[in-house]
């Protein structure tokens, strides 16, 4: 490009993605970018689809979990008792603050070690903007504890990671 007009409107949009392989899963990346023309300021996102390697299937929190009203209820008590969760805790709009249960996410990921799942909300879903995208974290061992666990996610995360 020999040279930009500068003088119009700027806008933009980006798009990346990353595979991350794990033994049998895939974790697609998806992270967006973008200011569009009259913004305040710029959104982004990041979206995850965690792909069983050897079925070829999606995985999707109701696979993982037995029922997914106690794991609402389980990520509002991972946010307001487990450290790990501290930042999300002292950045939820005040209508989340102490509350019994937490909006279903849409977006999660298994982290590597087959020992967490890590629940995602977008911008300004729990949040304010200034905060991000908040994750919250949901170690299998103490989360087997709230919610029971598919006879699938027992194979997945293995006995080790949970208590019958």
């Amino acid at each position: 490009v020999e040279s930009i007009n500068e003088e119009p409107d700027y806008s933009y949009l980006d798009i990346r993605s990353t595979c991350r392989k794990d033994s049998t899963l895939a974790t697609f990346i998806i992270q967006t970018e973008g200011f569009p023309f009259g913004a305040a300021h710029g959104m982004y996102s990041t979206d995850f689809l965690t792909v069983d390697i050897e079925t070829g299937n999606a995985i999707h929190l109701t696979d993982l979990v037995a029922d997914t009203n106690l794991l609402c209820e389980a990520i509002a008590h991972a946010i307001q008792n487990l450290e790990v969760n501290k930042e999300v805790r002292e950045c939820l709009f005040d209508e989340f603050r102490d509350v019994e249960r937490m909006p279903m996410p849409h977006d999660f990921f298994i982290d590597s070690t087959r020992s967490t799942i890590v629940v995602n909300y977008g911008l300004y879903h729990i949040a304010p903007y200034a905060c991000g995208i908040q994750s919250i974290v949901l170690p299998i061992f103490w989360l087997s504890k709230h919610v029971a666990l598919t006879p699938y996610a027992k194979r997945l995360f293995g006995p080790e990671s949970y208590i019958e």
